[in-house]
């Protein structure tokens, strides 16, 4: 039983109504609107059956086009939406174009359409263009007779138009039920290949001609109803519809009695391994004779030239490579093409050439030709890999057997007389390959020939190679007390340490790298404890092997400080406490303290004695001042007045150093949260927690107006803020604890304008919640400006690098 075949018919898809643009979009003078509609129109051409109809979900590309420019790019719209798509383009006379699919040389289940109109539009008329779109590739698809499985191990068919691989209806790859859809190129050609039980192939081909757009060609293969003989034998009979017209063959394929197929060469001995000489002009010849004659002669380079019936394209690929060939009648007894250019036009390597024949009755023959493209010497160089302090050598031979006495030997090219020859302990052979490889020191920076040697053969190739320097900087970021230095290194092996000398002032000094990194030959270190606002000359970079010289010359940033961060320095004014001397120029820092001392007095005051651990600290008590919870807090800025329950602020003062920390000093007293603010009570019970908090903002030219009223507040998460950082903590210390909290960078190569250091009792105390009582004393603040002071942990969180 056949499979059943399904016909393709001109799938016609659409009629574009292009017209006046609705009320809904306005069009200037001179505009006109083209609008979009589809119907379709399943008329039919050929005998194939007709295809579905078009979903609204199917897309449809438009093209709109003045003359031969576009105009409206390609748009893809869904079949369904097309009547809404609307397009505006001036007044004047287009093409419309419609498309559906890609027009592909050959596919797999994917047929194209495509149609187009002319229209003229006009801003105050109706403007029509009638599409039709129509199947405008060729449908191929193919069946067997079930009853080939009985005969069969495998069966396929190959099809193409002359542009590209084609497509094979295989029963080995289940492609038989597929569609095949090809550009229109006027022919298409088919192979049938068939291997019976026994293990023998037969091949059969055909040209169809006049191969239009809208045509389905479905190739239908079937047994005879006669039965064969004996498995292996068979009598076939081959229908071909395509539609337009009928092809019956008959070919009587006996496998039981095969002519003889033999191969000759002329200029070469056919061996496992053709060894030529590169260049060899000597003609070299291949000849199939076949006694049935070629139903079938292919042969295949890069792809499978077929000559029986060679089109004139083929024959001119061919002998573009240099393969000199003759279209071949079908039915021939003999064939040769000369391969003579081909094979001296080959650089040295390996290359296969196969020649595959097929004789009427379906023999095969095929035969597969190893070439091995030498040199004309013993040995030639391959290759050359330089580092810093060596280089690794890699030749070849050519023989089967490894030359006598082959060896390598370089010299610098300042004195090519002075060559130097390589151990033979040094080198490393693989006869397999025929490669031979040598590892040897080197002077970095330096240019050298090498070449190898046999005992036969003193002057080889050269080859010409220079070593690299050991380092390369690429790039040095200063920082205040320390600078990143980035590079690559170009030794063999990677560095085992790091050193850099820099010239600073009037000494020069190494340094150790500090947090060294290598991934894969580049390499990113820092060099710690250097001077600020000092100009440094980076001289060297240097490893225990090697060294390359540099003449870097940077200049360290400011290291600066913000006044009081002691907490030595306070005044008072009746029952409020300002953290700053009296008649101080610039304060930099205040509290809240004037909206809650009229209630309960100053929530920030001075430490001393046991609330110090230097001199006077920070006191920062939370208190419920009557109409509001007050949390002790500190913060760089000044305050700017009450405001109803809350109060304004400013935050910030000018700052444009960057330090990679805050250190300091703390102690604190925790109470659990019993004064919450509206929508804040699911706080209260739990124990409330001490808050420190540093950033650096970009771009600020004033400070920042802090509303606790309103809840305007400083976002830490802008894109403003270019570095942050801040402890939090709900643990009770009687005892001050040394604290340091990195900067995270969020952009290390931007500059700050302000800095933001605030410290509070009572981390929700902007939202009036918090405990009756928490206390939190802080002192001795400092900025760390030398990333060696912190903690691996704490210098990856300052993303420095």
């Amino acid at each position: 039983m056949i499979r059943k075949i399904y016909r393709l018919l001109p799938a016609v898809m659409a009629v574009f109504a292009l017209a006046a643009c609705n009320n809904a979009m306005e069009v200037d003078d001179g505009y006109g609107c083209i609008g979009v509609s589809m119907d379709r129109d399943v008329t039919l051409e050929t005998k194939a059956d007709g295809y579905p109809e078009l979903g609204d979900d199917y897309e449809v590309t438009i093209v709109i086009y003045e003359g031969d420019e576009v105009v409206v790019k390609p748009t893809t719209e869904m079949y369904g939406a097309l009547k809404e798509a609307r397009y505006k383009v001036p007044t004047g006379t287009y093409r419309v174009v419609a498309s559906t699919g890609t027009n592909q040389a050959a596919a797999w289940d994917s047929p194209f359409y495509c149609g187009e109109d002319e229209v003229t539009v006009y801003a105050d008329r109706d403007n029509m263009a009638d599409i039709i779109c129509t199947f405008a590739n060729v449908k191929v698809t193919v069946s067997f007779d079930e009853v080939f499985d009985m005969y069969f191990t495998s069966y396929q068919v190959h099809v193409d138009n002359g542009m590209g691989e084609g497509l094979t209806f295989s029963s080995d790859l289940n492609t038989l039920d597929r569609e095949g859809y090809f550009s229109v190129t006027g022919t298409l050609t088919w192979k049938l290949t068939l291997v019976n039980n026994d293990g023998d192939t037969y091949v059969m081909s055909d040209t169809i001609s006049d191969v239009k757009a809208r045509q389905h060609y479905p190739l239908v293969f079937k047994l005879s109803e006669e039965e064969p003989e004996q498995v292996g034998d068979a009598v076939f009979k081959v229908a071909v519809d395509d539609s337009i017209n009928e092809k019956e063959y008959n070919p009587v394929l006996d496998f039981s009695e095969k002519g003889d197929m033999s191969v000759e060469t002329s200029g070469f001995d056919n061996t496992n391994v053709i060894n030529v000489p590169q260049g060899d002009l000597n003609t070299k010849t291949i000849t199939k004779k076949v006694e049935d004659g070629v139903s079938s002669f292919l042969v295949g380079v890069d792809r499978w030239y077929e000559l029986v019936n060679a089109a004139p394209a083929t024959l001119d690929a061919l002998e573009a490579m240099g393969i000199d060939a003759e279209s071949v009648n079908p039915g021939a007894t003999e064939v040769t093409i000369d391969i003579t250019r081909y094979i001296a036009s080959l650089s040295l390597g390996a290359y296969v050439l196969n020649v595959s024949a097929y004789d009427m009755k379906g023999q095969a023959s095929v035969s597969e030709f190893n070439f091995n493209i030498m040199s004309n010497v013993e040995a030639d160089v391959v290759s050359v890999k330089a580092y810093a302090d060596a280089a690794v050598f890699e030749g070849k031979w050519f023989a089967d057997q490894r030359p006598s006495g082959i060896g390598f030997e370089y010299a610098p090219m300042a004195d090519t007389t002075s060559w130097i020859k390589v151990e033979q302990s040094a080198l490393v052979f693989d006869d397999q390959s025929k490669r031979y490889t040598a590892v040897v020191a080197m002077e970095p920076s330096t240019a050298y020939t090498f070449r190898p040697y046999t005992d036969n053969e003193k002057y080889l190739r050269k080859m010409d190679y220079k070593t690299p320097v050991a380092f390369t900087v690429t790039s040095v970021a200063p920082w205040a007390e320390f600078a990143v230095i980035k590079g690559t290194w170009n030794t063999m092996n990677q560095p085992e340490s790091l050193s850099f000398v820099l010239a600073g002032g009037a000494s020069e000094r190494t340094y150790a790298a500090s947090r060294p990194v290598f991934e894969g030959n580049a390499f990113a270190a820092d060099i710690c404890g250097i001077d600020p606002n000092t100009t440094y000359t980076l001289s060297a970079v240097k490893s225990s092997t090697s060294m390359t010289s540099f003449n870097e010359v940077f200049m360290t940033e400011g290291n600066g400080v913000i006044y009081n961060l002691s907490f030595d320095d306070w005044y008072q004014d009746g029952n409020v406490w300002y953290p700053y001397a009296q008649g101080a120029s610039v304060p930099t820092w205040d509290s809240a303290n004037k909206a809650a001392a009229t209630f309960v007095g100053s929530s920030t005051t001075p430490g001393e004695g046991a609330d110090a651990y230097s001199g006077r600290s920070a006191r920062l008590e939370s208190k419920y001042a009557v109409i509001a919870f007050a949390a002790g807090n500190l913060y760089t800025g000044k305050f700017g007045g009450i405001n109803g329950k809350g109060a304004t602020l400013e935050w910030g003062v000018p700052f444009s150093s960057r330090p990679v920390a805050l250190k300091g000093y703390y102690k604190y007293s925790p109470k659990v949260i019993n004064r919450a603010d509206s929508g804040m009570d699911s706080y209260k019970g739990k124990m409330d927690r001490a808050q420190i908090t540093m950033c650096l903002a970009e771009g600020w030219t004033a400070p920042f107006p802090i509303n606790t009223t309103e809840g305007k507040f400083v976002d830490f998460s802008g894109s403003d803020i270019m570095a942050f950082g801040r402890l939090e903590s709900d643990v009770e210390y009687t005892d001050f604890q040394e604290f340091v909290i990195p900067l995270e960078y969020r952009d290390n190569a931007a500059v700050p304008s302000y800095v933001v250091i605030s410290a509070a009792a009572s981390y929700l105390g902007d939202y009036f919640t918090g405990g009756e009582g928490s206390v939190l004393v802080v002192d001795e603040f400092s900025f760390i400006y030398d990333v060696a002071e912190l903690t691996d942990e704490q210098a990856a969180k300052v993303n420095y690098r």
